[in-house]
């Protein structure tokens, strides 16, 4: 087996931390409103990805 989590994996955690430990202890929270998440055409896993001409 693989220890090589994918980008979701990866994300995940970094969200769970930003709720259970930054937010907590920065003074600051979730707002009110939607959550909105934008994917962008092409590899996302590329080096250039997301990069506009």
């Amino acid at each position: 087996m693989s220890n090589i989590q994918s980008p979701n994996v990866c994300f995940q955690k970094m969200w769970k931390r930003i709720y259970s430990e930054w937010f907590p202890s920065s003074g600051y929270g979730h707002g009110n409103g939607p959550e909105i998440e934008v994917y962008l055409e092409g590899d996302a896993t590329a080096k250039d990805y997301g990069k506009r001409d």
